[in-house]
């Protein structure tokens, strides 16, 4: 006879594009909506994610603790014992691709494909869970890049993000569930990682 059947809360911690909200570092106001409506879509996917698979928890906007460095990772999904850090972006149409550690839009430099920024945050983030007793983890990076107009498409088939796999926003919505793990969280690490949330 089987037992009673566990269910799993819907977690979802922090708010999306909060940290776009004042960007007075961003090159424009119209560079900073744009990221932030990158964040909202990865976000509403992932959020929907969650809520279809109670358990797995999205924590949204969170701080890189590093002494003397600031930058913030956009989303984290914790799924069992492994860590999702999502990286969000919204580029102009165009074919972005890579060319040993150098990125480019079409014959430009887009040096903005080839921040480390996610590498760094996944080394960051394992010390942080070591400090909390959170060891044997899996951590992985992902770049959603969304197109920032409604017409055109960013191609972004010969781009290698250092440290992450790169997942047009598009793809992700449409089929999240070939992207997304989907076991319930392991508390601990939602717990420490959810100090870092914005």
């Amino acid at each position: 006879m089987a037992g009673p059947k566990t269910t799993h809360p819907v977690t979802i911690i922090g708010r999306a594009g909060g940290g776009l909200d004042n960007a007075t570092w961003a090159k424009s106001t119209g560079h900073a909506r744009a990221g932030k409506q990158a964040e909202l879509s990865t976000a509403a996917v992932l959020d929907e994610w969650a809520r279809n698979n109670p358990g797995v928890a999205v924590l949204h906007d969170l701080d890189v603790p590093r002494a003397g460095y600031t930058a913030n990772v956009d989303h984290v999904v914790v799924s069992g014992n492994s860590v999702m850090l999502l990286d969000a972006k919204s580029w102009a149409p165009g074919f972005v691709w890579s060319l040993g550690q150098s990125s480019y839009r079409g014959l430009k430099p887009f040096p903005s494909a080839a921040k480390r920024t996610l590498p760094m945050a996944l080394d960051t983030y394992t010390e942080h869970l070591a400090r909390h007793g959170v060891t044997g983890i899996d951590i992985r990076c992902a770049l959603v890049v969304w197109c920032s107009r409604r017409e055109g498409k960013v191609s972004t088939w010969a781009l290698a993000s250092p440290g992450a796999r790169v997942i047009p926003g598009l793809k992700l919505a449409a089929n999240p569930r070939r992207y997304l793990p989907r076991k319930p969280a392991d508390p601990a690490i939602t717990s420490a990682l959810a100090q870092l949330v914005n």
